[in-house]
C-alpha cells in the first residue's frame, strides 16, 4: 500500500487531540495541521499547493467541506473523532483511530458518492436524510 508524501490535517475543537496521533504516523506522510477556521480563511492562498487533506470535523460540516474539495480539486480522507458516531457509522469507519488514519493517508482511496442538489454537494448519507426529511414534509 502506498501513502501520500504530505497532507494537511484539518481539525475542529472536538478533534484537536488527533493532531499528535496523525503527526506521528508510521507511513512517512508529513502532516501540516490547521484548524478548520484557519484552513477555510486561507483556502485561496493554499489551494494551489494542496494535494490531499485529512479532515476531522463534525458530520454537520462534512458536506460543505467536500464541496470545497471538489471545487478546488483536492482529495479528502476522513478521520472521524471518537465522539462522532454518526460519521463512524455512516461512512463505515473503524472505531480504531489508527486504522482510520491509515486509510485516510493511503493513495488507494475509496470514493464516496456525492450528489449536487441546489448547488450543494451532499454525500450519500446526508442525501438519505434529505429525502427522508422531504418525504415527511409531503
Amino acid at each position: 500500500m502506498s501513502y501520500f508524501e504530505k497532507a494537511y490535517f484539518v481539525f475542529d475543537d472536538n478533534s484537536q487531540y488527533i493532531v499528535d496521533i496523525i503527526e506521528s504516523n508510521d507511513f512517512g506522510t508529513v502532516i501540516t495541521p490547521l484548524h478548520v477556521k484557519v484552513f477555510l480563511e486561507n483556502i485561496a492562498s493554499l489551494k494551489d499547493e494542496i494535494e490531499h487533506v485529512v479532515v476531522s470535523i463534525s458530520h454537520e460540516n462534512i458536506s460543505n467541506f467536500l464541496s470545497i474539495a471538489f471545487v478546488n480539486k483536492f482529495s479528502v480522507g476522513i478521520v472521524p473523532s471518537k465522539k462522532d458516531k454518526y460519521l463512524i457509522k455512516n461512512l463505515f469507519c473503524s472505531s480504531d483511530i489508527n486504522e482510520n488514519i491509515k486509510v485516510a493517508l493511503s493513495t488507494d482511496c475509496k470514493g464516496i458518492d456525492l450528489v449536487k442538489i441546489d448547488s450543494k454537494l451532499m454525500y450519500t448519507q446526508a442525501l438519505k436524510r434529505f429525502f427522508l426529511y422531504t418525504l415527511t414534509k409531503i
